[in-house]
């Protein structure tokens, strides 16, 4: 874990990080879009009332997951890591995202502390699109 466990009370943030919607992310993201064109097929799109193809939700969830197992290491993994979200407005090619975690529970436990945390991507203007819940034992 990046930070000693004392430090990590209710309210603390996580270092958020940041990441563009590139092509490859895009490309990446449509392999999980079971073949529904909206996310790959700009035209498509277009008839279907949006600007341009929009970006599955599931790589904001990656970026979530990344910025938590980047901060807490293995107690992620091994501490029983679990993440929650929804998908509350879409995500464009170009669009940056920045990810983030606040702890909102701080819980004594025998084998450490399970800490909650609200979790959300937004975009560069502070629009939020994917918004959530995770929750890691830390030792």
């Amino acid at each position: 874990m990046k930070v000693a466990l004392d430090k990590i009370q209710v309210g603390f943030e996580l270092q958020p990080i940041t990441k563009v919607m590139d092509r490859a992310g895009m490309l990446g993201g449509e392999k999980l879009s079971a073949g529904n064109i909206v996310h790959s097929d700009d035209e498509f799109s277009k008839r279907e009332g949006l600007p341009a193809a929009i970006a599955v939700g599931m790589t904001s969830t990656m970026y979530l997951n990344q910025l938590l197992t980047d901060f807490f290491g293995e107690d992620w993994v091994k501490g029983g890591g679990s993440l929650s979200n929804k998908y509350i407005a879409p995500v464009f090619l170009g669009d940056t995202l920045t990810c983030h975690a606040q702890v909102s529970e701080k819980l004594k436990e025998k084998s450490g502390y399970r800490l909650a945390l609200n979790v959300w991507c937004e975009k560069a203007g502070g629009q939020k699109t994917t918004v959530g819940n995770a929750s890691v034992v830390v030792r």
